[in-house]
């Protein structure tokens, strides 16, 4: 019998892309076993995964499904931010064996005897090291092993920009929709397209956006498309402009060029400037920085990013400074 291994996902996106890396490293391991993706997400990430292409199966993790296979799987891997009772209660329903991080371990896990194995993991890691070492002791990480297949789309000379990040509950991170409006007319008027995304809790900012700035090369894409949709708009796009959001992480997967805009969370853990000079970032890493970092937060100021008093890391950065980043990225491009 085949052996089959899963991989559960219950996070958000870009967490999910960060799994890429893991996800190639379980095939060369294991190259006769069918790898299943187990999805617990809102956020149609099985439909994305579906079409990559990189799994043998994308499963929705129900009562019935986790029923079908009862210690079926020899192995099923938990990263750090899918780890939950929930996510445990099903993987030892499921699995023979589950292999996770240090210190992530719900108190039930053992509730259908499973294996367990943590994995350690260092303070200085990008996201996707942790995420490999899962399968490798102290791995690196290089971009290629983010690239998916491309599927033949022809670039446009447009710029993919998303206005918002973390559902829009995430004020440190937030960039000011009126300095957006600033950078959006400049790259207008160098004669590229521009085009909006993100999805229904960015609507508000993309209306005012599009209130201000009436052109025919911009268009208002937010809260129209599927996630695969979206995907493909970035494909398309010879730019993405953004902040620490789910467009960036795609660029990364596309190898496509970004700048993005970070304000609490931490660049060098979960950005790809470290990884590719394809990818800038603007980060004026103030002494209290990062505040939103799970595995190792500055609390200084405070120890909720969503609490801060001012949000000065990323209210500060002014609309010139983010032009005058641009400004050599565009004119490589």
């Amino acid at each position: 019998m085949q052996e089959k291994i899963g991989i559960i996902f219950n996070s958000g996106i870009g967490n999910a892309l960060t799994m890429i890396p893991l996800i190639k490293q379980i095939r060369i391991k294991h190259p006769k076993a069918r790898l299943v993706g187990w999805f617990m997400d809102r956020y149609q990430i099985k439909d994305l995964f579906e079409s990559f292409e990189l799994l043998d199966q994308c499963t929705e993790v129900t009562i019935l499904n986790a029923l079908k296979n009862f210690k079926c799987f020899k192995t099923i891997y938990i990263d750090w931010l899918s780890c939950s009772r929930t996510s445990g209660f099903y993987a030892s329903f499921m699995a023979q064996e589950i292999i996770t991080h240090e210190n992530k371990k719900p108190r039930f896990f053992n509730f259908f005897y499973s294996k367990i194995n943590t994995k350690s993991i260092q303070n200085h890691w990008h996201i996707a090291q942790i995420n490999k070492a899962l399968i490798q002791p102290s791995p690196q990480i290089e971009i290629k092993e983010f690239f998916i297949p491309p599927k033949k789309k022809q670039k446009q000379k447009q710029i993919a920009v998303q206005l918002s990040c973390g559902n829009n509950k995430t004020p440190y991170k937030q960039w000011p929709t009126e300095k957006w409006t600033s950078v959006i007319r400049y790259v207008l008027d160098l004669h590229y397209k521009v085009i909006l995304l993100g999805d229904q809790n960015e609507l508000h900012a993309a209306k005012t956006i599009s209130s201000k700035i009436n052109h025919q090369n911009l268009k208002n894409k937010v809260g129209r498309t599927t996630l695969p949709e979206f995907f493909d708009y970035i494909q398309q796009s010879i730019l993405c402009i953004g902040q620490d959001s789910s467009a960036m992480h795609m660029a990364a997967v596309l190898d496509v060029p970004s700048l993005t805009i970070w304000g609490g969370s931490n660049p060098k853990r979960y950005g790809y400037a470290r990884l590719s000079p394809k990818h800038q970032i603007i980060s004026l890493q103030y002494p209290c920085a990062p505040c939103n970092d799970w595995l190792s937060p500055n609390t200084t100021k405070t120890s909720d990013p969503n609490l801060c008093p001012d949000f000065a890391c990323i209210k500060t950065i002014s609309a010139s400074q983010v032009i005058d980043s641009l400004k050599p990225i565009l004119d490589a491009l």
